[in-house]
């Protein structure tokens, strides 16, 4: 028997269609494209959120640096903290927050236990300006000076932008860091220059673009007008300036607030006077105020005082007839200065204080 092969089928042509044309394939190429770029914006968006919220984050640290920390932290006590309370006044730079050795180096005092000096007739703005009486005594002496406010995170000190802006001029960023800054007298401005490095882009928030920060004179500052300390007399005479009982006759009593401000000239006190106390019953109490006007140099109105830990002196007026005009003196009793610390707070009631007089 013969077997015959049967005969090969032609095979069908492909159907129409099948694999990708060229131009289905150049769409789903310009489709990935498309998602990359978006998602890459996304995360360029993301990138820069963070940069802005970081920034933002670094503001505040700089904020809390120059002013302290804000609200209670102890027992519900604000504690005394920052730049200013330190040195009595506002950082020139940012540098001063952070590179502590070389801010000593060029002249700025450390943080030191120190003895205030009273001068008897300071210069018409209050400053100390030569023949000064040294308060070393116990409950005299305050703690002040620059300390490190402010670090990277490394140990180092530059504390930049979380874009890492770097100023063209090489001192302006050893002094600021890339970071936009200058003091006005009553506060300072803050900028966070962003993405591109440059001032003058504040449309482009949502990049962190010039972000800003203003501080004023409430904010690490009071003003001293208006303020009044107590003085209670506890002994069995009356006081009366007229007669030289308890006071220099003819005299007048005082109270004396001295200031602290740490410089690169070295570390000065200014001084700021009370109305005047000619008389005070035995058991009685009274008021001194730091007037509003009538202080040399200007109104006191306008005056405003660093937030800290300041002096406060009983002051005997021999002459009885200006403020800080020379016939000043602390007050002694047995045998001591009296003198009390004040405490102040920007924002916070200015502090209660009372002498007892004997």
């Amino acid at each position: 028997m013969t077997f015959r092969a049967a005969p090969a089928r032609p095979r069908p042509a492909p159907a129409h269609g099948a694999g990708f044309t060229l131009i289905e394939m150049l769409v789903v190429v310009a489709l990935l494209a498309g998602t990359a770029m978006v998602g890459l914006a996304l995360t360029a968006d993301r990138g820069n959120q963070w940069r802005a919220e970081d920034s933002a984050r670094r503001m505040g640290a700089i904020i809390d640096a120059a002013f302290g920390p804000r609200g209670p932290v102890w027992s519900g006590e604000v504690r005394l903290a920052g730049f200013v309370a330190d040195n009595g006044r506002l950082p020139a730079t940012l540098s001063e927050l952070s590179d502590r050795d070389a801010r000593i180096a060029a002249g700025l005092g450390a943080w030191a236990e120190l003895a205030p000096r009273f001068d008897p007739q300071p210069d018409a703005n209050g400053w100390n300006n030569g023949g000064e009486t040294t308060l070393s005594a116990a409950g005299e002496t305050l703690w002040k000076g620059l300390r490190r406010y402010l670090e990277n995170g490394t140990g180092g000190a530059k504390y930049r932008d979380a874009w890492g802006n770097v100023a063209p001029d090489a001192g302006v960023d050893a002094d600021n860091y890339g970071w936009g800054f200058e003091v006005d007298g009553d506060g300072f401005t803050l900028v966070s220059l962003g993405a591109d490095g440059e001032a003058g882009n504040p449309s482009a928030i949502e990049h962190g673009e010039d972000s800003v920060r203003d501080t004023v004179a409430d904010d690490w500052s009071l003003g001293l007008g208006g303020w009044q300390v107590a003085v209670y007399n506890a002994g069995a005479a009356d006081i009366d300036c007229a007669l030289g009982t308890g006071c220099p006759v003819g005299g007048v009593l005082r109270a004396s607030l001295l200031v602290f401000e740490n410089t690169a000239a070295g570390g000065r006190w200014r001084r700021y006077s009370s109305d005047a106390l000619s008389a005070l019953p035995a058991g009685e109490r009274a008021l001194l105020s730091f007037p509003a006007s009538g202080w040399p140099g200007g109104g006191l109105s306008a005056a405003r005082v660093p937030q800290g830990e300041h002096l406060v002196l009983m002051v005997a007026d021999s002459d009885g007839v200006a403020h800080n005009g020379g016939g000043e003196a602390p007050l002694v009793q047995g045998g001591r200065r009296l003198a009390r610390h004040a405490v102040f707070h920007a924002g916070a009631a200015r502090p209660a204080l009372e002498f007892v007089l004997r």
